[in-house]
């Protein structure tokens, strides 16, 4: 690593490691300890570590498109795995939810008919959302150099950091300790800065068992409408107000859920279409994505013509190009044509292929349709 300063490293190293801080500093305090407040603050960790990852690469000028195979694949692993655990953070959101709005009705009966609605007060339970989650294997042992091996060190700050924050969450959304076990033991190399701060979490975790507060809250409200056996105003006034508190709370942790989850699908989906196109020939290295996930029509068309330039028949290796999310481009043996599609064309498995119209082309449809089929066997496995 001679070659390329370590201090972009260090710095991304210590930008983790203050925001992990100020989360722990959150979650310190008795009271709010795994309120809504306190994960959602956890929770906002990982856009900010996206930032800094993305920052790191720029500032060591290593972009996607210089990536060496075994970096993609790394980052492709990663990706998914934290795919996969945001789809379990749903998944307990969806059933907090469920259980909210079952009690809300539970709370309506008791209007009209208390004992009704006092025979369907029940208690929220914890959900097993992560049930199956097969983390990363352990990493290749291999020689890493330069630029490649600072991308490594990230991604290592990345998977400890992201499975961290994700296990902390699911923890107050399911009442127990095995998910952030589980996801922590599943091959990932923690990063020295966090071992101190998951130290003193499993300690504090250790002392308070329990959902986030506001459930809990919940909890306590409904034993206490339960014991009872009737109707009671002011409980009922309060179980309300708790439940519009937990409503609240899984509202803005399922928008950042969403949106982090479509930011990890945009720069995965991102890394496919460069894996996909550049491969591991040489002559593509110096070729930029940006014209082909951003780019205006003839940024696309430029980048298409390099292609060929350099000994590609594009008809061949490329048959239908993205564009962007309404445009793909063909070449047609003298000149670039441009398609209109229905749907997002994508190389990986949340997204479909879907069929195509044609615009301006003189090609049969089945023929345009076989070559674009032969070229994603070629890809992605994808079979016609």
């Amino acid at each position: 690593m001679s070659e390329v300063s370590l201090s972009p490293l260090q710095a991304f190293r210590s930008i983790v490691t203050g925001n992990l801080h100020r989360v722990l500093e959150s979650l310190k305090l008795g009271s709010e300890f795994l309120s809504f407040k306190s994960i959602h603050e956890c929770f906002q960790v990982l856009p900010i570590l996206n930032n800094e990852f993305a920052k790191l690469m720029a500032e060591i000028d290593y972009p996607v498109s210089s990536w060496e195979a075994g970096s993609i694949d790394e980052y492709l692993d990663y990706t998914m795995s934290i795919l996969e655990l945001l789809n379990a953070i749903n998944s307990s959101l969806s059933h907090l939810n469920q259980a909210r709005v079952s009690l809300s009705h539970a709370l309506s009966l008791m209007e009209s008919t208390p004992a009704m609605g006092v025979e369907r007060m029940r208690e929220i339970t914890l959900h097993d959302s992560i049930k199956g989650f097969k983390g990363i294997g352990r990493d290749e042992e291999r020689n890493r150099k330069g630029k490649e091996r600072i991308f490594h060190e990230a991604i290592l700050v990345m998977k400890g950091t992201a499975f961290w924050v994700c296990g902390v969450v699911l923890y107050g959304l399911r009442s127990d300790a095995w998910p952030l076990m589980e996801i922590m033991k599943s091959g990932v190399v923690v990063d020295c800065s966090l071992m101190l701060f998951d130290s003193i979490f499993r300690n504090k975790i250790t002392e308070k068992r329990g959902l986030v507060k506001e459930v809990e809250d919940v909890n306590e409200t409904v034993r206490m409408i339960v014991s009872k056996g009737i109707g009671d105003f002011d409980v009922a006034m309060e179980l309300k107000r708790r439940l519009e508190m937990v409503r609240n709370g899984v509202k803005g942790l399922k928008e950042e859920e969403e949106g982090l989850f479509a930011e990890v699908m945009a720069a995965r989906n991102e890394v496919r279409v460069v894996k996909a196109l550049y491969g591991s020939d040489e002559r593509c290295r110096d070729l930029s994505p940006s014209a082909i996930c951003k780019g205006p029509q003839n940024d696309v068309i430029r980048y298409l013509a390099q292609l060929h330039v350099r000994g590609f028949d594009v008809h061949e290796f490329c048959p239908i190009h993205l564009g962007n999310m309404e445009t793909a481009y063909v070449w047609n043996g003298d000149r670039y044509s441009s398609v209109v599609f229905h749907g997002i064309f994508s190389l990986d498995l949340y997204m479909e292929v879907l069929v195509i119209n044609l615009v301006d082309i003189d090609w049969p449809f089945s023929t345009l349709r076989q070559a674009s089929m032969k070229w994603l066997s070629m890809n992605t496995g994808m079979s016609s």
